[in-house]
């Protein structure tokens, strides 16, 4: 896993450079500042053990208080969708991670083939969960940011808290 992450973050950096889209001190010091903050949160995920899923849902403490006071202000809908969309697939996922530890409590750690069939049960339910509420959410033809903060909401829980539940049912 090290070497394929490795490998795409290499891609990726030397296609930036090739496409002149970024500088060789952009790659350096995005690269920095990953390493870096992937040590930090691997620190704080060990400081937080086993109410982990607790943690994160303080976290969304301050993020809902954002989501709400810009919300209030009535802001224009295209500078404030990607905030509504990344809080509330991060506030879904969350939720739903303190459901499964809480509900499912499944721990089996897959390997192998298993690993891969759990792969392509989650990429399907968050796929057809996504495709579902894309064609509800355009029926109702409103572009909206709390409809946005909700169906990815919705999605979040789905990716977590569901295809954990629908793990443990399938035994895999």
């Amino acid at each position: 896993l090290i070497y394929g992450l490795t490998t795409f973050i290499l891609i990726v950096s030397l296609s930036r450079l090739y496409l002149g889209q970024a500088f060789i001190s952009d790659i350096l010091a995005g690269i920095t500042l990953g390493i870096i903050i992937s040590l930090l949160v691997s620190k704080l995920v060990d400081l937080m053990g086993k109410k982990e899923h607790i943690y994160g849902l303080l976290l969304l403490i301050p993020l809902l208080s954002i989501i709400f006071v810009v919300h209030l202000s009535t802001p224009l809908y295209e500078e404030y969708k990607d905030l509504f969309i990344a809080v509330g697939g991060l506030t879904g996922f969350l939720t739903g991670y303190f459901l499964d530890k809480k509900i499912v409590k499944y721990n089996f750690v897959p390997k192998g083939k298993v690993l891969l069939i759990r792969l392509l049960i989650g990429v399907a339910s968050v796929l057809m969960t996504y495709l579902f509420l894309e064609n509800v959410f355009n029926m109702i033809n409103v572009r909206s940011l709390l409809l946005d903060f909700i169906k990815y909401l919705i999605i979040g829980v789905v990716g977590s808290f569901g295809t954990s539940f629908i793990f443990k049912k399938l035994k895999v």
